[in-house]
Order: structure tokens, then sequence, then C-alpha cells
């Protein structure tokens, strides 16, 4: 069996849902969570405050099963931005305008901090959010002045250490380059390891083995990382293991190396129209294909948002 391009893409936005689902609903009931948590979104699923819920469902308490849904959406969602990661480092390689590719993805980064801000860092506008900006209740400007990007502007500048990675001739100015662009996305979503990871895409490409052993090197060293963080700060150092969601990459991914028929998943082929398809219904499936992966991603963030609001 093989996955095209657009499926691929697809199963990276599914996942992203999903992920999102952990984050902005259910994350009062992560593992280590604090009882009575009012992260985003945790009333409008009507669990703002219920871990121990009496509720008993198959054994378990109503709180245990939601902890175990948490998990679950969190751990298939680590797909996403290692997909994300490759498309950019297919794309760059491929694409017949980096120049306009570099615009986009600028443009689609400004569009999407808005609902980024508003999604991770509004859940407390009614309270805390506008007290930290000076009982004005201006929200929107304390969520955008919270020093955290999107995943987009991390993109965007991973774009820009490909792009030093091919045109610097220099080694030295290459890789202070690369170091200095890559220490920017230090405040973004998934910083630091998602331009590692697509760094490590370009150098290795038409290597599948070598581009995956880099990755797992890298994922490993990031969930060890994060384990340690959260024993340094007092919290149990397995809550957040769903990380190792990431090496579903590897199984899901195994890169084209060149050749039509290599058994493999990915055959490096974006989705095909049907023959019989009109003009029309190409150029409509083409512009679909083209926008919508961009366009889903602040979407989804505003629905999100837009949930909390009505129900907090």
């Amino acid at each position: 069996m093989k996955l095209d391009r657009t499926t691929l893409k697809y199963i990276a936005v599914i996942a992203m849902i999903l992920d999102h689902i952990g984050v902005f609903l259910l994350s009062a009931y992560a593992p280590g969570a604090a009882v009575g948590s009012t992260a985003p979104g945790a009333a409008a699923a009507g669990i703002a405050a219920g871990a121990g819920s009496g509720i008993v469902l198959g054994g378990m308490t109503a709180g245990g099963v939601l902890s175990a849904l948490y998990v679950i959406c969190r751990f298939l969602g680590r797909l996403t931005a290692p997909i994300m990661c490759f498309f950019l480092a297919e794309g760059f390689a491929k694409t017949s305008s980096r120049r306009r590719y570099v615009i986009r993805l600028l443009v689609f980064a400004l569009i999407s901090q808005v609902p980024y801000a508003l999604a991770h860092h509004g859940g407390n506008l009614f309270g805390e959010a506008a007290a930290a900006a000076g009982g004005t209740g201006n929200v929107l400007l304390s969520a955008l002045t919270t020093p955290d990007f999107n995943m987009i502007a991390t993109l965007f500048l991973s774009f820009l250490v490909l792009v030093v990675y091919d045109e610097v001739r220099d080694t030295r100015a290459k890789w202070l380059l690369i170091i200095l662009i890559i220490a920017a996305t230090y405040y973004c979503d998934w910083g630091v390891f998602c331009p590692l990871f697509v760094l490590c895409f370009r150098i290795f490409r038409g290597n599948s083995r070598k581009q995956m052993r880099s990755f797992c090197v890298i994922a490993a060293i990031l969930i060890v990382l994060n384990a340690a963080f959260l024993w340094s700060q007092g919290r149990p150092w397995y809550a957040e293991l769903w990380q190792l969601g990431m090496f579903l990459f590897p199984a899901v991914i195994r890169l084209y190396d060149g050749r039509p028929d290599n058994g493999r998943l990915y055959d490096g082929q974006p989705g095909k129209e049907s023959p019989a398809a009109s003009a029309a219904e190409k150029f409509s499936s083409l512009f679909f294909r083209k926008w919508f992966f961009y366009l889903i991603y602040p979407v989804h963030l505003a629905v999100f948002w837009l949930i909390h609001v009505c129900f907090a």
C-alpha cells in the first residue's frame, strides 16, 4: 500500500486537530495536571474541574477516561510536525520559486499569529489575561505580546535555514547563520527541534535510512530533555511520554528514495485527479490542495478559541 503526498497531508491535519483537542479541551486531565485546572476550552467540554469525578465507566472514573483520551490525542498528534518538516524539505528541493514559497510562509505565519495567540494565551481572557494587560481588558494585546510564535513561523525560519545551507558558500558563516536562525526559533512552536528535523531531511535527502536515523536521534533527545525538565520542575518525569508518538513518523512515511515502486508507503507523488475530470474540476482540486493546508491552521485555531469564548 502507498500513500500519496495529499493523503499524508490529510493525515497530518487530522493528527493536528486531535492534538489540539487534547491541548484545548482535555488538558485539565493531563497526567500530573493540578485538580481544577482551567486550561483553555476545558469548560467547553464540561470538564473544567472534575478530575476527581465519581462517575465510573467500565471500572474507570470519567476523569480517568478523559485522561486516557488526552494522552491518545497528544500521542497521535506527534505525527503532524514531522510530516510538515518533511514536506518543507521536499518542497524546498522541488519548488519552482523559493521566493514565492518563503513569502507564502511569511504571510500565513503573520495571519496565523492572532488565532494562535488567542487560542494559547487567551484562555484566561475573562481573568488573568485581562489583569496582565494592566486591567485594560485588552486581551488581544496581552496574547500577542507573549513571546510564543506559531508553527508556520517556525517553518518560515526553517526554510531560511535551508536557504543558508544551500546558498552560503563560506562554511563558518553558513553554520554560524544556521545556529543563529535555529536559536531564533526558541520561542516558536516546536522551536529548535523543527529546524533540526528539516535540516536533516535536507542534508540526507535521497538516503531514507540516514534521514530516519537522524530524525530518531533528535526525537529521542527531545523526549529525554523534556522528561528532565519535568523532573526539575517537580512534576512526574513520565507526564509527557505521549511525545513517543513522534516515532510513528518513520512507520507512516518510509521515505521515497526516487524509485517509483520500492514497496514503501510514501510514493513521492501528489494526489491524482480522475482522468475524466473537467478543467474547472482540476483547477478547483489544485487550488484546494494548495491552499487548504495553509488555511486550516489559523482557521481551526480560531474555532478552538471561539469554543472557549462561548463556553468559558
